[in-house]
């Protein structure tokens, strides 16, 4: 299946944007335009989707280093830290100096 859109942002510096995507079993095979995955659609039997035309698709941003459970955890205690911050739970003052939140 290739995809079309107004604008396809790659996050790829050699193709910056594109305005088609071709996927195959839920992975990106190829990014272009249509006239360059024309010929992967004729060769796989696929078609175009016009759905996106008028929009700009991004890649799905993920960010590998969350931990969902910390909220939970840090949102029940008072909280410490260098930096203020505020939480759901209130603001907590930050601490910036080791001797002195050793002597609190």
């Amino acid at each position: 299946m290739v995809y079309t859109a107004q604008v396809i942002r790659t996050m790829e510096p050699a193709l910056p944007t594109a305005t088609a995507v071709a996927v195959e079993d839920g992975h990106i095979v190829a990014v272009g335009s249509e006239a360059t995955l024309q010929p992967l659609v004729d060769a796989r039997g696929g078609r175009i989707d016009r759905q996106f035309d008028n929009d700009v698709l991004l890649p799905g941003f993920i960010d590998p280093h969350v931990h969902p459970a910390l909220p939970a955890v840090l949102t029940q205690f008072p909280f410490l830290a260098p930096d203020d911050w505020s939480l759901p739970t209130g603001a907590f003052p930050g601490r910036p100096r080791r001797r002195a939140t050793a002597l609190d």
